[in-house]
């Protein structure tokens, strides 16, 4: 007879904005777990946030996918009311995504900071190389998680709105609906 193992799970949340204080949060956090002693074999992420600063966001990110690579854990993630700006980068983190009914998601462009607000198409001619590259890693990184092309993920972008339901089911940004009474 085969044995089930058990389901172990750590659950982080993101809740508010995304910047170095979260960040430095959700890492200490990560990094104080004794994933391999408590034999954690799953990571929740609670997600109910505007966004923030994109590289905070990605210094989670990161640490969660080196996570994931090294203790094969699988990571879930939960969208709980607003789901917007590098929150969605987050919330595309999941093996597992999951929006509850009543959440929405806002992708845009990533904002370059000199000069006045715009977005990236907004001042693509006068941009450095290197937010090209940035913006780049950035759009590569969501076609990567969604199985798309990186041309589908800059339409995606460009979008710079809220998805309806179609558009989050049309680009597979969520995976599974939630079941309360599985």
């Amino acid at each position: 007879m085969k044995r089930k193992t058990e389901l172990r799970v750590k659950k982080i949340f993101i809740i508010g904005c995304i910047d170095d204080e979260m960040n430095r949060t959700v890492l200490f956090d990560l990094h104080d777990t004794e994933w391999e002693k408590d034999k954690i074999t799953d990571l929740y992420i609670y997600i109910s946030s505007g966004g923030g600063i994109l590289s905070d966001c990605f210094s989670m990110l990161d640490t969660i996918e080196y996570l994931k690579e090294s203790l094969k854990i699988k990571v879930t993630t939960f969208g709980l009311g607003e789901v917007g700006s590098c929150a969605f980068y987050m919330f595309l983190l999941g093996d597992v995504r999951y929006l509850f009914e009543k959440s929405r998601i806002f992708v845009h462009e990533h904002i370059v900071i000199e000069g006045p607000e715009m977005t990236y198409s907004e001042k693509q001619r006068n941009v450095k190389t290197d937010e090209k590259e940035i913006y780049s890693v950035y759009r590569n990184w969501i076609a990567k998680r969604l199985k798309i092309s990186n041309a589908k993920a800059s339409v995606l972008l460009r979008k710079n709105d809220w998805l309806t339901k179609k558009e989050i089911t049309n680009f597979g940004i969520t995976t599974g609906e939630l079941n309360p009474n599985e």
